[in-house]
């Protein structure tokens, strides 16, 4: 219920949007690509004020930090969204 599909919107549009953002969530699938990346968005997040969860970017462990960015391998939907919850929370 506090999901909302917005589609893509215009990069005046997001200051807005993050206004509106509890956190920042970015649930990658474990993937050898995924394994070599490091998505921009968690700098974008972090910089609107905003925590942010991660899974499956091991090049984002090195900035974990608690109650700002947390970080878990694997592919547990519960877990993650624990995580999530912890981190509104903070």
């Amino acid at each position: 219920d506090n999901v909302i599909w917005t589609g893509p919107a215009a990069p005046s549009e997001v200051p807005a949007y993050m206004n509106v953002v509890d956190i920042g969530i970015m649930p990658y699938k474990p993937s050898p690509y995924n394994n070599a990346v490091f998505p921009l968005k968690l700098f974008e997040f972090l910089a609107a004020g905003k925590p942010v969860a991660g899974m499956n970017l091991p090049s984002t462990k090195k900035v974990e930090q608690e109650h700002v960015y947390r970080h878990l391998t694997g592919n547990d939907p519960a877990e993650f969204t624990a995580l999530c919850e912890e981190l509104e929370l903070a």
